[in-house]
């Protein structure tokens, strides 16, 4: 009976984590290039936060080895006082954005790059700055200073030694601007769930339980 409580105990403590998982970084406008004068108001020292949810264990698109691309679920962009909604981007491993594709070999400093990017496509406030150019894009990047493979990490842990393409940054033709350092945290993920060997073993434990106690009767 003392092993049984035992495999129970196991059973119960050895959850499985799975599905998406939400990041968040925020910082402050460091660099602002408005040429056309879209953007009044915004200026260096304005507050930015972005959170976006995904699943580091899904499928990539395999572009070249260790540059890969995956898909994102839900991400909400805040620059000053305005909110930015969509339903998905994507994030590209080991590949230097918007003007660089991937990097063969990975030379040293630019393994362990991770950038979220994002093109048009945003749900915009009434009046809010507008990203939506036509070949405007949002990159949030940073290096992961455990993972260089190509792979998603769970909890990000920021690099302060990466290369140059790591950082927030807004690029179309005539205007951008630079956000600073990305340092993402982990602030959601998935509720642990029993995997299904696991409840078959409570199964079995629970079922002998009640037998033990049909024998003693």
């Amino acid at each position: 009976m003392r092993y049984l409580f035992v495999l129970l105990f196991l059973a119960v403590s050895s959850p499985a984590s799975a599905g998406p998982i939400t990041w968040k970084a925020s910082n402050e406008v460091s660099n602002v290039n408005d040429g056309m004068n879209i953007w009044p108001g915004l200026e260096p020292g304005t507050p930015w936060e972005l959170s976006v949810t995904f699943d580091p264990q899904s499928s990539p698109t395999v572009l070249s080895p260790g540059c890969n691309v995956y898909g994102t679920g839900a991400a909400t962009f805040k620059l000053g006082g305005f909110t930015y909604t969509r339903s998905s981007g994507e994030i590209y491993t080991n590949a230097g954005l918007p003007d660089v594709g991937c990097f063969g070999g990975l030379p040293e400093g630019e393994a362990g790059l991770i950038q979220f990017f994002f093109g048009n496509g945003w749900n915009e406030e009434p009046g809010a700055w507008s990203l939506n150019d036509p070949f405007g894009v949002l990159i949030a990047g940073y290096y992961d200073l455990n993972i260089k493979d190509g792979t998603l990490p769970t909890v990000p842990v920021f690099d302060p030694n990466g290369g140059m393409f790591g950082g927030l940054m807004f690029r179309s033709p005539e205007n951008q601007f630079d956000g600073g350092a990305v340092r993402f945290e982990l602030v959601e993920q998935p509720t642990p769930v029993p995997e299904p060997a696991t409840m078959t073993l409570m199964g079995a434990g629970l079922a002998a339980l009640v037998a033990a106690k049909r024998r003693r009767r």
